[in-house]
């Protein structure tokens, strides 16, 4: 009997703990279920907060698209926009976030309460973007924040690899990279890596020689009947054609540059003490004397000359009797002024009378109130240099050239790091006697006239390269296409597009006044 009890016993006792591990399961169960519960409503409450955070820092993104746009409605000159920038104290420049006297706003709509703060980095001198951070914050969950932060930059010139005011035409050998755009109409007949525009749905094209080929066109037309560049064994449009406004093609304003020619004379002007000190660490000035200069860089330095006469003729000049003093081609200089005194020198030399060599402005201008010879190469390892070159005398119409060919024009690095604006009032011309293969690196453009070469007949020369962009008012001409039959000038065209311009164009080079955002993300 005892034994009996003893069974009932342990049985009892075993089906207790049976049921203490089971009760202890469903807690932990219950428990796990609980906090799973807890934790998905905080992450739901955490989520719809920072919901809520993400549209105030957004707010804060398109009141500063606001505000830019506000400001900038009265300011028509790149002046105005540099002096925006520098002395009149933009909203949140002054102070970061994480500092006392940030720029916070409080912020409701609905009901969504908070606030959000706007740090603004902006732009590096001469650069045309600048970034916007906006930190949003609900009244109820102030820890839980969001950041976004946008790009704004000012549309440039430069954009486009080329862009021209008047019909132009580019041969079967021509190979771009970059866009292309007239505000008239474009024959193409190379092979484009880009969009290639025109302003207009269809133009009178002028034709060749002797206007043959003449009649309407097509804004944008090549003469390849199934658009199939046959020479280069590739289609002729890579990524295809904007004809007409509707189509997406714009207008640039010639005109509209002027601004910046006086804009880059007023500023290369300050600080120098003339005439014996026309050069400072900001700019250069030089006057008309004789019929320009000539401007050799050697990298952190410049060599410049005073050029007394130069070549007009089509046909080449015969200099002295019977060339005892040789046979300079069209546009080359014949001569330069000696820096003091009476006399000329034939060549632009270091070290003789008519040379002087001066620094060139790490971030300015070089001004040349008459026409202008360059070459060279610009910058080097421990002197990197961002400069433009502008040739201008605006009391005259069409103004000065810049002529270039001679050697070639080059970076010494192309990280962005140097860059050169090649500024003319009237033509960008490439001489007679240029290089065989000219390579010429930096933004040009030629305000009144055209970028280009004269047609020279049994005139051979086998490549011109630009690195940069090309902003021509007149017919952009290079050579082969003009009088197609011949063959003449640049048997091959290489542009190829330098897309550090998109943010850092040379000083006093033309851009927009008006911000867009260019590019926006989560932190």
């Amino acid at each position: 009997m005892k034994n009996k009890n003893k069974k009932i016993i342990v049985k009892k006792g075993s089906a207790l703990a049976f049921i203490l591990v089971i009760m202890a399961a469903v807690f932990i169960v219950l428990v796990s279920i609980l906090q799973y519960i807890s934790s998905q409503i905080n992450y739901g409450y955490g989520s719809y907060y920072k919901g809520e955070s993400f549209q105030i820092a957004e707010a804060g993104i398109n009141f500063y698209k606001w505000y830019l746009a506000k400001e900038m409605e009265t300011r028509t000159t790149p002046q105005d926009v540099q002096d925006f920038w520098a002395n009149d104290n933009p909203i949140g420049v002054e102070h970061s976030c994480d500092e006392s006297g940030a720029y916070i706003v409080d912020y409701e709509s609905g009901n969504i309460k908070g606030k959000y703060c706007i740090e603004v980095t902006p732009p590096e001198e001469w650069s045309t973007i600048f970034t916007v951070r906006a930190i949003g914050w609900t009244e109820r969950n102030p820890q839980s924040k969001r950041e976004i932060q946008a790009r704004f930059r000012r549309p440039s010139w430069s954009e486009y690899m080329i862009v021209g005011n008047q019909q132009f035409v580019l041969n079967d050998e021509a190979v771009v990279h970059g866009k292309i755009h007239s505000n008239e109409g474009i024959h193409f007949n190379g092979v484009a890596y880009n969009i290639v525009s025109s302003e207009q749905e269809t133009y009178s094209y002028t034709g060749g020689l002797l206007g043959i080929g003449a009649g309407t066109k097509d804004g944008v037309w090549t003469y390849w009947s199934d658009e199939y560049n046959d020479t280069q064994n590739k289609d002729v449009f890579q990524v295809g054609k904007q004809i007409g406004t509707d189509d997406g093609a714009t207008h640039w304003d010639f005109p509209s540059v002027d601004a910046y020619i006086n804009f880059a004379k007023t500023g290369s002007m300050e600080g120098i003490s003339l005439p014996s000190t026309p050069c400072d660490s900001d700019g250069c000035y030089f006057d008309n004397t004789g019929e320009g200069r000539h401007i050799i860089m050697n990298g952190n330095t410049m060599t410049v000359c005073p050029v007394n006469s130069y070549c007009t003729s089509q046909l080449g000049c015969c200099i002295g009797f019977f060339c005892s003093g040789g046979y300079v081609q069209k546009y080359s200089v014949i001569n330069y002024l000696k820096n003091s005194g009476s006399g000329t020198c034939s060549s632009c030399s270091i070290g003789n009378s008519c040379a002087t060599t001066y620094t060139i402005p790490t971030n300015g201008a070089i001004y040349v109130e008459d026409n202008a010879w360059i070459e060279g190469t610009l910058g080097d390892s421990s002197n990197h240099k961002r400069v433009s070159v502008v040739a201008a005398d605006m009391s005259l119409d069409p103004g000065k050239n810049i002529f270039v060919g001679r050697n070639n024009i080059t970076y010494s690095s192309y990280d962005g790091e140097d860059m050169l604006g090649l500024f003319a009032q009237n033509n960008i011309e490439i001489i007679r006697d240029s290089q065989n293969n000219l390579r010429i690196d930096g933004a040009l453009m030629a305000k009144n006239g055209r970028v280009g070469r004269d047609t020279y007949i049994l005139d051979l020369p086998n490549s011109v390269t630009f690195y940069g962009s090309v902003v021509s008012n007149g017919k952009f001409n290079v050579g082969k296409g003009i009088i197609w039959w011949l063959d003449v000038g640049y048997q091959h065209a290489y542009l190829n597009f330098d897309n550090n311009l998109l943010y850092y164009p040379p000083p006093f080079f033309p851009t927009g006044v008006g911000y867009s955002m260019d590019s926006w993300e989560e932190l």
